[in-house]
């Protein structure tokens, strides 16, 4: 019998621009970045944040700890919490192109963009990704909802919308990296906010201990 072809492998995006309000914008970015972690089989990932509050310290896995650790090491302000390593990005368009690419070049690992809306200055970076998300509130009026998705695949990358995680608990995992959004096509009616849930995260006793 003839054998069938291998099913090819998925796309995935390396480069990647999460859009959410504010509230929702770590958990959504978290979420994706974790979407992507798992596409490319990585044990890590990137959020890249404009310039905020420290966050707390919180119990990273050896690979997110391991990769702030070098980027701290090139005078990049890097944490790590979960799965993922966070960047602070400099507001400052100039400033944050120039490290992103940075940091793109020092790590070969899925790379989240968060941003609170389609800041004035970043249109340049943006078009240059390999995907853009618009995560927008179950109840956004969906001719406005269309209008700022086309507005903004008129950057030039796939642009797909999506729903932020819900419930208390699902977005705390999420902005740690260990709940998955599920992301439509490009093109694709968003349907929802489907979350996967990671394993369970249990840290290593030494990093308990640290």
């Amino acid at each position: 019998p003839a054998q069938r072809a291998p099913a090819p492998a998925p796309v995935v995006a390396r480069l990647t621009a999460v859009l959410a309000p504010a509230p929702d914008l770590a958990p959504t970015a978290g979420a994706v970045a974790a979407t992507l972690r798992r596409a490319a089989a990585s044990r890590t990932a990137l959020v890249l944040v404009l310039a905020a509050a420290p966050p707390p310290p919180r119990v990273a896995t050896p690979a997110a700890a391991g990769l702030a650790r070098r980027l701290a090491a090139r005078d990049l302000r890097a944490t790590a919490a979960g799965v993922l390593c966070q960047v602070e990005l400099s507001p400052d368009p100039a400033t944050a192109a120039r490290d992103v690419w940075r940091i793109a070049g020092a790590a070969d690992v899925p790379m989240v963009l968060a941003l609170p809306a389609r800041l004035d200055g970043f249109d340049d970076l943006l078009s240059r990704f390999d995907r853009l998300v618009l995560a927008l509130p179950p109840g956004t009026d969906d001719a406005l909802a269309d209008l700022a998705l086309a507005s903004l695949a008129g950057l030039g990358p796939p642009a797909t919308r999506t729903e932020p995680p819900a419930g208390l608990l699902t977005r705390r995992v999420a902005t740690l990296g260990l709940a998955a959004i599920r992301l439509e096509a490009p093109g694709e009616p968003a349907r929802g906010a489907a979350v996967a849930r990671e394993p369970v995260f249990e840290p290593p006793r030494a990093e308990l201990r640290a």
